[in-house]
């Protein structure tokens, strides 16, 4: 199978994820399938598009240390230590209470 397949079929599944919830969400009301798709496009446009960009310069910055002397190859592990540790500052940090409850006051 081609890496561009695995690629595409790996972002269906990640996005279908957003839209089983949206769509079993829909079931109840018009009110609670807004509050849903209102809070999904927005932890998608602001937090997840953040993290994703800081994954994709990790991305490409450990194999050129894996593919270096060896003196580099132990920065393979430093930099993804420090990138778990940022993502996760990132994660709590953006969390706030009033994010949380917003999308949850938009009715109708």
């Amino acid at each position: 199978m081609p890496k561009r397949a695995l690629y595409g079929s790996a972002q269906l599944l990640e996005y279908s994820l957003s839209v089983a919830a949206i769509v079993s969400i829909g079931h109840r009301s018009t009110a609670e399938l807004a509050a849903a798709t209102l809070g999904s496009m927005t932890a998608s446009v602001t937090g997840y598009s953040i993290l994703l960009g800081m994954m994709s310069a990790l991305d490409s910055m450990l194999p050129q240390a894996w593919g270096g002397p060896d003196s580099q190859k132990k920065l393979v592990g430093l930099w993804t230590l420090r990138m778990a540790v940022i993502l996760t500052f990132t994660l709590v940090v953006c969390q706030s209470p009033q994010n949380c409850r917003l999308p949850s006051s938009q009715r109708l």
